[in-house]
């Protein structure tokens, strides 16, 4: 779900009566800017701001496409429902809260061959059209997860994720059609996992658990550790960055049991223990220091965002300069940059913080992602506390965008 406000009574009203415009308006109020709705929903922001101006959308694949990127159920505006997470005919759609516990359980399942934390059952897992695709073009998928995922980077998930479903569906079906070969296998739960990310990025959120979900069974099927490894990671950086510190917690945990934590996993849980306790945040920290590939940049960034979070707003800035000359990809410099921004603002160094928030909100330029919204509308909310009026201009600028 874009927003929690799509789950109050006012904002069921609207999507009953399919009144978008109201939807948008609170989306709005709640802080949630046109472009990150155009961006959710596949619309350019003329579209969105049309239709916050009362232009009533009546078409049906329009209405879908809000529907799926706002990540409320078709249901609720009286579509045909397709919802990837109807568990099964005549059965309700999973909620968030069941989705977190089940994908939990198949985690601990794969890495550790039984189901010791989370829930037992499954998640719909994906399905595809038959393929033709076989073990020749191993080297054609392989090239193809590292087209799309250079492409998140530098442009955004929504600028790719209709081409990433498209292939992850190709794939999908060809290893349900053809004998198990587990190149082929290894190959495709890549490529799929990839996808989930890239739609992450887009909005998609039961989309982006669907195609784990599938990436995850496929690795798992193949003996392939480290894809399984790689899955559980990016279930846990998406708990986090969706605010489920506790839930990113478990997935960082679970890792931490068959694969000694490097600077990066030592970062990571760094990261969702702040909110939580940050006596084993610091703990976390003091690891990371001592820990295998402390150097790496996103380890580096990573210490940037808990000193950020821990108040210790000068190891934040001087992190994130040391992080951001080797970051690779517009998305990630976003994510780093801004809240530099906010420590510079924190730390009372105003007239840098504004520069540097200018420096983010030109790097997002037109960047279609939903973590980079996100991380832009977390410094334009920084702006608006200050006493200055640059910063303040500069807030009320970011948020109309």
């Amino acid at each position: 779900m874009l927003h929690p406000v799509l789950d109050t009574p006012e904002s069921r009203r609207a999507l009953a009566s399919r009144d978008i415009g109201t939807v948008y308006r609170l989306l709005k109020q709640r802080g949630v800017s046109q472009r990150t709705i155009a961006h959710a929903t596949g619309q350019s922001q003329s579209e969105v701001s049309e239709i916050l101006k009362g232009r009533r959308v009546r078409g049906y694949d329009l209405l879908v496409r809000i529907c799926d990127g706002l990540g409320v159920g078709r249901g609720t505006m009286g579509l045909a429902s397709t919802d990837s997470y109807a568990d099964g005919p005549g059965h309700p759609v999973m909620d968030d809260e069941m989705i977190r516990r089940r994908f939990l359980g198949l985690a601990s399942s794969a890495l550790l061959g039984s189901t010791v934390l989370g829930e037992a059952g499954g998640l719909p897992l994906l399905t595809g059209p038959p393929g033709q695709l076989g073990k020749v073009d191993v080297p054609w998928i392989r090239a193809m997860t590292v087209r799309l995922r250079d492409m998140e980077y530098q442009h955004g998930g929504a600028s790719v994720a209709g081409a990433a479903q498209g292939v992850a569906q190709q794939v999908i079906g060809s290893l349900r059609v053809s004998p198990p070969n587990r190149d082929l296998q290894v190959a495709g739960a890549g490529l799929i996992w990839s996808a989930g990310w890239i739609l992450h990025d887009a909005g998609q959120r039961h989309a982006f658990w669907q195609h784990l979900a599938t990436a995850l069974d496929l690795a798992r099927e193949a003996g392939d550790k480290t894809t399984v490894i790689n899955c559980i990671d990016m279930a846990g950086r998406v708990e986090r960055e969706a605010g489920n510190h506790k839930q990113a917690a478990k997935l960082f945990e679970l890792l931490s049991t068959r694969s000694r934590p490097d600077a990066t996993r030592w970062g990571l849980l760094a990261e969702s223990y702040a909110p939580l306790s940050p006596d084993a945040a610091m703990a976390a920290l003091s690891r990371l220091r001592d820990a295998e590939g402390t150097d790496a940049p996103d380890a580096i960034g990573m210490v940037g965002h808990v000193s950020l979070a821990l108040g210790d707003h000068d190891a934040a800035v001087a992190a994130f300069e040391r992080s951001l000359p080797n970051r690779h990809g517009t998305r990630v410099a976003v994510q780093e940059t801004a809240p530099m921004a906010i420590a510079h603002l924190r730390a009372g160094d105003v007239a840098t913080g504004v520069q540097v928030a200018q420096h983010a909100a030109a790097l997002a330029g037109d960047l279609r992602s939903t973590d980079a919204d996100a991380a832009i509308h977390r410094m334009a909310t920084e702006l608006a506390r200050q006493s200055d009026s640059t910063a303040r201009d500069l807030s009320r600028e970011l948020v109309s965008a």
